[in-house]
């Protein structure tokens, strides 16, 4: 299915003597149809807002927020880090159907930060393991381009996600990377989960030397 949507909704029919008919809609949420009219005199700064696994990216450009390009515009992309090759691929372009190895691919970091540490509910869809040690309560595994299991917290993943998405702001503005991002949420969260989710995010851009701001929208 593409890409231009947000959420679907999928509605399956049974009407007797008949077989099922599914229905498949597509979904535009409004709350980031209006995010550029809401940015604009606000902000100046890039600013990533996430929703389910995937984020949109709203950057000023002459003055006035627009919705980036190369993160599929109003209807961002679904954040996954594919690591079945020597160098990591991000987003939803780097998943191929039925031939990507999934337990090379690692999503849903927001969900999996917003869960308090040992007691973070696994998904069956889920290839990649969650795990801990001695230093890191919560680690999540996943099988490198050489085969072995590898490891990482979901900040440095998110960092590495983050990294990504400043360097197609750069690109695409044609400027130095972004000193200062904002970031905000379309998915609602009790405030422990926010919490969390704003502690998880607040690491991984220290980890790229970058400055953040939480957004409400």
């Amino acid at each position: 299915m593409d890409q231009n949507c947000h959420r679907r909704k999928i509605t399956l029919l049974f009407e007797s003597e008949y077989f099922p008919e599914i229905k498949i809609e597509s979904v535009i949420l409004s709350e980031i149809e209006e995010l550029p009219k809401k940015l604009n005199g606000n902000v100046k700064i890039p600013v990533i807002g996430f929703f389910d696994s995937s984020a949109v990216i709203c950057v000023s450009k002459n003055g006035e927020y627009k919705f980036l390009d190369s993160m599929n515009g109003l209807y961002g992309n679904e954040l996954f880090i594919n690591f079945e090759e020597s160098k990591a691929k991000y987003v939803m372009e780097s998943i191929k159907a039925g031939k990507t190895k999934m337990s090379s691919v690692v999503y849903d970091l927001i969900k999996i930060m917003a869960m308090p540490p040992g007691k973070i509910i696994e998904k069956e869809e889920w290839k990649f393991v969650v795990t801990k040690n001695s230093e890191y309560p919560v680690l999540i595994e996943f099988v490198n381009h050489e085969g072995r299991k590898q490891a990482g917290t979901p900040s440095f993943l998110m960092a590495m996600l983050l990294k990504e998405m400043l360097k197609r702001i750069k690109n695409e503005l044609n400027e130095e990377k972004p000193k200062e991002i904002g970031l905000c949420f379309f998915d609602k969260m009790f405030e422990d989960e926010k919490k969390r989710v704003e502690n998880g995010l607040k690491e991984a851009c220290e980890l790229l030397k970058v400055e953040s701001i939480f957004i409400d929208v």
